[in-house]
């Protein structure tokens, strides 16, 4: 079939004489152009125009069970074959609708061809999915459920899990160390303006150990505390001295010196331990009442220098110095509260 080409007109108009005979040369010349032109007609329908119409579905049995008709519906790529010859077998078979016992249209192989590629897609992404996580199900338990699908919890004793917890653990050392608010910052620089090791070697130089191993200390004097006495009996030891110290009473060598000066009111009385033995001087108000006096362990008391009103027993109107059964007393009986001066050496 040769494609269809332009056709030249051969007829011509040939006018007549009006109301005269045409002469049998113009009429023949006249047939003569129009069989020409209707043998060209003939040739261009017949060789080039029809094989092409005829390839064109026209919604005809031979269209298959779902007709397709580009005469009624208009030429597009819904009413057009991709191959008109095609069939269900042999190589064509890509381009033939076996639903349809007919050849695909062109809109129909694009959707198919989209289709294949659609799936064709999804069959290589799968591909790649299983060769990223070629893992059989004990591989990921191992290695931890969470590192393949996010919504799985890691099992403690897998790698995943390990590292969690040796990531808490860390945090936790971190907290214990430098406080709460301490955080691992992952960028290996330090948070401490001066590491442990060296916090621990001042620690160790202002407590006075010698070393890291040193866990009884020496003391530089021991007066009042003993060598291995721990800081804080040490501490304890020094806090009662000085307390005593400011309340009066003080021990150096085995003797204690108890003093002190306070307004006792009328029968009121302070009252030295009980069981000890010592010497003293006590004086009552302005100078009213004053004694020197020496007393026993079990409490009898000698008066050594005294004014008139001052007694070694409990008696009215008078500054009592004497046993009152629960140790030595300095009892003011004076009739008015009176400030007491004294100051006792006993052991």
């Amino acid at each position: 079939m040769s494609k269809i080409e332009q056709m030249r007109v051969n007829f011509m108009q040939r006018n007549a004489r009006k109301n005269g005979p045409a002469t049998s040369a113009l009429i023949n010349d006249s047939i003569d152009e129009l069989a020409v032109d209707w043998a060209n007609l003939e040739v261009q329908w017949n060789d080039s125009l029809y094989p092409l119409l005829d390839t064109v579905p026209s919604g005809s049995a031979s269209d298959g069970t779902d007709k397709v008709d580009a005469f009624t519906n208009g030429l597009d790529g819904s009413t057009l074959y991709v191959d008109s010859d095609t069939s269900s077998t042999g190589t064509g078979a890509t381009y033939y609708n076996s639903s349809r016992s007919r050849p695909n249209t062109i809109s129909e192989q694009f959707v198919a061809l989209y289709d294949y590629l659609d799936e064709t897609w999804d069959d290589i992404r799968s591909e790649l999915v299983t060769a990223a996580n070629p893992w059989s199900e004990a591989v990921k338990e191992r290695i931890g459920m969470n590192i393949f699908d996010s919504s799985e919890t890691s099992s403690a004793t897998s790698l995943d899990g390990k590292i969690d917890t040796n990531t808490n653990n860390i945090t936790q050392l971190a907290k214990d160390m430098y406080g709460s608010g301490a955080a691992l910052g992952g960028d290996g620089v330090a948070d401490l303006a001066t590491d442990v090791s060296t916090n621990l070697d001042n620690i160790e130089t202002f407590v006075g150990m010698a070393d890291a191993t040193d866990a009884t200390p020496t003391y530089s004097s021991n007066n009042y505390v003993t060598d291995g006495d721990s800081l804080e009996t040490a501490i304890g030891k020094l806090d009662t001295t000085v307390a005593d110290a400011l309340d009066g009473i003080s021990t150096m060598n085995g003797l204690t010196v108890a003093y002190g000066s306070e307004t006792v009111g009328d029968d009121d009385e302070v009252i030295v331990a009980t069981g000890v033995t010592g010497w003293g001087f006590a004086q009552a108000g302005d100078n009213q009442e004053y004694a020197q006096f020496t007393w026993t362990a079990a409490g009898a008391v000698t008066l050594i220098v005294n004014t008139a009103n001052v007694n070694n027993a409990d008696v009215d109107g008078d500054f009592c110095i004497y046993d009152n059964g629960a140790g030595i007393a300095i009892k003011n009986r004076l009739g008015a509260d009176l400030i007491v001066r004294y100051s006792l050496f006993y052991s």
